[in-house]
């Protein structure tokens, strides 16, 4: 994401060179960057992404906070949230008492 929005800023600016990486910062707020972790778009006036499900309903314009559960001490964890990422449901650990 850095990359590109430098590329598009017109180059990197060297430390103290405050003008150049201004414009890069401002490159990469107004982007929406869809990678591994998902979908990168800052929030105006701060320095984080739009969490989904919480601040955005769109999951392609929101990063989505995963939760993972091991069902299986054997196995890798499984995604339970969010949909529509999910790949399994939840299930109560047999130490919780339901």
């Amino acid at each position: 994401m850095w990359a590109t929005a430098a590329a598009l800023a017109g180059g990197t600016g060297e430390p103290g060179n405050e003008a150049q990486n201004r414009k890069v910062a401002e490159r990469m707020r107004a982007m929406i960057w869809r990678g591994v972790t998902g979908t990168t778009r800052f929030v105006p006036g701060e320095q984080s992404a739009y969490s989904f499900p919480t601040q955005t309903k769109d999951p392609s314009l929101g990063m989505p906070h995963q939760f993972l559960q091991i069902q299986d001490p054997a196995k890798s964890g499984l995604l339970i949230a969010p949909a529509p990422y999910d790949t399994t449901k939840f299930v109560l650990p047999p130490w919780m008492k339901a």
